[in-house]
């Protein structure tokens, strides 16, 4: 594949390229979630941010729904330029965040259309794109940024939870951003078989636990939790293998033989540890518990195919969702 070259294309030829593939693709899902606090400001506005990025703001687009104002709360709407000295001062549709002028107490929710794919300009080649921006597009905000939404989403799983995570790297980045949960237990690189079991016999005989954890790692799969000792797991990222010469390798014999060399040799492996993880959550007929994807990408089409029918993620969400499914009666 030939690296592209580093032009200077018009904005507006995004803008057009943008809405054909919204216009006449369709390449967009409406949503309903919730738009969580990111601890920065943006020139002294307070920054709320959703789970997505590049939502949809041409209006031309017909289905998809533009916001003009968002939820505070349950039934008050705030539109733009509404609400005074703490409202709701702008939509950034690129990054997928709003600002306020002052502290929201209250959830923050919407309905939106995100897209099926982001548009950005580049001179990267091809396969670096497609197999090396996920880890090159890492840095402290984003890890920061990570661990503020754990932590909301740990605080409203009850008894204990298992978060996976791409790598054990990752893990020490987003750790810092945890120090406000509580029992936090941790899987190290090279963990001995006695270790594992004493985190399992300490989740199964007490609860509130947090297990970081590696998607690939030891309690990725195989391990059994069931009622109160395992509740909640929360999937962060997507866990592709580094492409490293061997993942190069492999894909390049699939491309050969099936002609889908990216699909079989690097997409399928990543998606069957996804499928492993969540496993650990529900182990009973009786079990109860909540599967959280936290990824804008298990939403795209390209990728929420590798689920099956059952377990379809939802898009979107907010934290009342979570709170009315723990607090429910049923089992």
């Amino acid at each position: 594949m030939k690296p592209q070259f580093d032009n200077k294309v018009m904005s507006s030829f995004f803008l057009w390229f943008d809405h054909k593939l919204l216009d006449k693709g369709e390449a967009f899902e409406n949503v309903t979630g919730q738009f969580y606090n990111v601890s920065e400001e943006y020139y002294g506005y307070k920054s709320y941010s959703s789970p997505y990025s590049q939502l949809v703001a041409d209006a031309s687009i017909t289905g998809a729904t533009i916001p003009t104002g968002l939820y505070v709360g349950e039934n008050n709407l705030v539109n733009v330029g509404q609400g005074g000295s703490t409202g709701l001062y702008n939509i950034n549709y690129l990054d997928g965040k709003v600002y306020f002028s002052g502290e929201q107490t209250a959830d923050i929710t919407g309905s939106f259309a995100i897209k099926d794919f982001n548009v950005y300009l580049t001179n990267q080649p091809e396969e670096k794109i497609l197999f090396e921006t996920k880890y090159t597009e890492r840095n402290e905000k984003m890890y920061t940024k990570i661990g503020q939404y754990l932590s909301n989403i740990i605080e409203m799983i009850p008894n204990n939870k298992i978060v996976f995570f791409p790598s054990y790297n990752m893990i020490d980045k987003i750790k810092p951003s945890l120090s406000l949960v509580d029992n936090v237990l941790i899987e190290e690189s090279g963990m001995t078989k006695t270790k594992k079991e004493e985190i399992l016999e300490k989740m199964r005989k007490s609860t509130n636990n947090t297990l970081l954890a590696v998607s690939a790692g030891s309690f990725g799969e195989s391990i059994n939790l069931e009622g109160d000792a395992l509740t909640g797991v929360i999937i962060v990222g997507i866990p592709f293998a580094k492409f490293d010469l061997m993942s190069k390798e492999l894909v390049n014999y699939y491309d050969n033989k099936f002609g889908r060399g990216q699909e079989y040799g690097y997409t399928i492996p990543a998606f069957i540890k996804v499928l492993q993880n969540a496993g650990r959550c529900i182990r009973s007929e009786t079990d109860r518990g909540s599967i959280i994807y936290l990824d804008e990408r298990y939403g795209w089409s390209i990728y929420s195919k590798y689920f099956p029918k059952s377990t379809m993620p939802r898009s979107g969400g907010s934290s009342n969702d979570l709170e009315e499914f723990f607090n429910s009666d049923s089992k």
